[in-house]
C-alpha cells in the first residue's frame, strides 16, 4: 500500500513538473521577434511590428525611468 502511495505521488509530480512546460513551450511559438541580435531579428534594421510612431515630437512617450552613476561604460 505504501508503494503504491508512492507510485501515486510521483506520477503527480512528474505531471505536474512536465505539463508547465510543455504549455510554456508550445505558446513560445507564437512569441513576437527577439531584439538583441545586431540590426534586429533580420539583421536588417527593419522592424516586423506596425503601428510604430514616425514623430516623436508629436506623441512623445511618457519618461518611465532614468539611471544615474552608472559608471563609464
Amino acid at each position: 500500500m505504501r508503494f503504491l502511495r508512492f507510485q501515486i505521488f510521483t506520477a503527480a509530480a512528474l505531471c505536474l513538473a512536465v505539463l508547465p512546460s510543455l504549455a510554456l513551450r508550445v505558446s513560445g511559438a507564437a512569441d513576437p521577434p527577439s531584439w538583441p541580435q545586431w540590426r534586429g531579428p533580420n539583421r536588417d534594421e527593419i522592424s516586423p511590428d506596425r503601428g510604430l510612431l514616425k514623430d516623436w515630437n508629436e506623441k512623445t512617450p511618457q519618461h518611465v525611468w532614468t539611471a544615474e552613476g552608472m559608471g563609464s561604460g
